[in-house]
């Protein structure tokens, strides 16, 4: 029997429960000692979660020690449960790279494929293997950032390896944006890209005495190049069908872009394709079993050996756009030629010789100038 509590006026007439009792201690008590979502761990208190949310259990560690960040993280946890593609949310990177190159490279250009799985194979798989896409977040983008640039990654070379990373993870997670510079300052370029110096333009001769120092078998490869101004994969993949000798034109579709190109052939270039060996089957390529890797290589110790050591193949287009420059064609020309789709890029590609920038003030020497009308005077 419970008794009455004679003794509290304020609770005459009302009987209290030992039940009750415990229970009104024990509620603070409850909810004071109930686990947390997130909580630190370790020396440095490194933020984790062990909790479930709609019958999915989240235990992972959100490597940091901002607690706000990490409940950021924690959201975006619980907002991929409830998309209901949380498993793959957690997967790991290396799974999905392995997808990346199983479904989506083989729909990119052959250039494409080479390079984007060297990027994969040589640089991100090593920083970001064993990391879930939930952990690849704006500060491990950074981290990675800054860890290419210590190594000496130019900004050309770190768009390219941004934008494969971003293809990986938004398989995922399609919502997934890179860090920008408004929002931290560390994205700005560290390294300054590539400068260009009038010297690096390379002469007729220059690149001539290159390709003395290629192998044999490559240095038609590198002649076509420099006449064509042909990327080494449009060139190593050249077959009889897209060559036109009677017409004096090469018609091909660039592997890089796509694009349909029409480039006239030249006399040295006509005597170069003529000593190749046509095979009978047209679609076969003049150079089958090469490589574009091989011929890179080669290359680049030709140009060492022949002291233009900041050059390679590359440098054979380089030579073709700048030629037409400076021979007066128009640039609208040679953007065709290079099947440039932005003229500014052909301008990228196109250098002016410091002899003709000379030739520029004969256009003040012969006959009166005038600002208001350029026209000779009769």
């Amino acid at each position: 029997m419970f008794k009455p509590n004679l003794n509290n006026q304020q609770g005459r007439g009302m009987v209290k429960s030992p039940c009750w009792k415990i229970r009104n201690v024990q509620a603070p008590n409850m909810e004071k000692n109930m686990p947390e979502h997130i909580f630190p761990r370790g020396k440095r208190g490194i933020f984790h979660a062990d909790c479930r949310y709609l019958g999915q259990r989240i235990r992972c560690s959100f490597g940091t020690t901002d607690r706000r960040y990490a409940e950021r993280q924690l959201a975006e946890h619980k907002a991929a449960i409830e998309r209901g593609d949380y498993k793959t949310y957690v997967g790991k990177f290396e799974d999905f790279a392995k997808q990346y190159v199983d479904q989506v490279l083989p729909n990119k250009s052959d250039h494409s494929k080479e390079r984007y799985s060297q990027i994969i194979r040589t640089h991100l798989l090593p920083f970001f293997k064993g990391k879930s896409l939930a952990e690849i977040d704006d500060q491990l983008v950074i981290e990675f950032k800054l860890h290419r640039e210590k190594a000496g990654a130019k900004p050309s070379t770190l768009k390219k390896e941004f934008r494969v990373l971003k293809d990986i993870v938004r398989l995922a997670n399609r919502g997934f944006q890179l860090p920008t510079v408004q929002d931290y300052p560390l994205m700005k370029w560290g390294n300054k890209p590539k400068q260009f110096d009038k010297s690096m333009i390379l002469e007729e001769a220059d690149f001539l005495k290159i390709v003395g120092f290629v192998m044999k078998e490559y240095q038609k490869i590198c002649l076509i190049g420099m006449y064509s101004g042909l990327r080494l994969s449009d060139v190593v993949n050249l077959c009889p069908k897209e060559v036109d000798l009677r017409e004096g034109i090469i018609g091909t579709y660039q592997g890089k872009t796509t694009n349909w190109v029409e480039i006239p052939i030249c006399k040295k270039l006509k005597k170069i394709l003529s000593s190749l060996v046509w095979p009978l089957d047209k679609s076969q390529s003049f150079f089958p079993g090469v490589g574009t890797k091989a011929v890179t290589t080669n290359v680049l110790r030709a140009c060492k050996k022949a002291g233009f050591g900041k050059h390679s193949f590359k440098s054979s287009r380089h030579f073709a756009a700048t030629q037409l420059t400076n021979r007066g064609i128009p640039i609208e020309v040679v953007r065709e030629f290079m099947g440039h789709q932005s003229i500014n890029t052909t301008m990228i590609y196109s250098k002016v010789k410091k002899s003709t920038l000379m030739k520029a003030a004969d256009a003040f020497d012969e006959d009166v100038v005038s600002a208001k009308c350029p026209q000779k005077q009769k």
